[in-house]
């Protein structure tokens, strides 16, 4: 069951993101009221690589509803964080992967932001990891020190 919904769930993030951009079919620009900034739609984008990253984390600590269920949450909290609709985010999304020079340029953006995110979490990982070998070396220390005291105790 596991795999079907991480084979689905790729090939649907697959289509999403990619359907459009390989397309060289003229879209027509929707309304104006309508279409999102470019730069709304590369946050949202980067929003939507993290929650898939979340939810691949958790397919295997978790069963498929609760993970479905959190992408369905998150994906809910972005749309009211940035106050608009999925019918018009797919809008937008399609108007700007319609021209290669833009759809790529996002991309590139989103990319290098996903990169410097792991970069930084690597580095804290790095801290968090220092920090727990310090405190388990000072443990050992302390429990050496009180096992040889009370060894001379008696």
């Amino acid at each position: 069951m596991r795999k079907t919904l991480i084979y689905s769930g790729k090939w649907l993030v697959v289509m999403l993101l990619f359907s459009f951009s390989c397309s060289r079919i003229a879209v027509k620009k929707p309304f104006e009221q309508v279409l999102l900034s470019k730069e709304q739609v590369e946050e949202m984008l980067f929003d939507i690589y993290l929650i898939e990253g979340k939810a691949r984390v958790m397919i295997y600590n978790e069963s498929a509803e609760r993970v479905r269920l959190l992408v369905n949450y998150e994906m809910k909290k972005m749309f009211e964080r940035y106050n608009t609709s999925y019918q018009q985010f797919t809008e937008s999304y399609s108007y700007y992967m319609g021209d290669e020079s833009v759809s790529q340029k996002m991309m590139s953006n989103i990319t290098n932001r996903l990169i410097v995110l792991e970069a930084e979490q690597t580095k804290k990982n790095k801290l968090v990891d220092s920090f727990k070998r310090k405190s388990i070396d000072s443990l050992h220390i302390y429990e050496i020190k009180t096992t040889n005291y009370e060894f001379f105790k008696h």
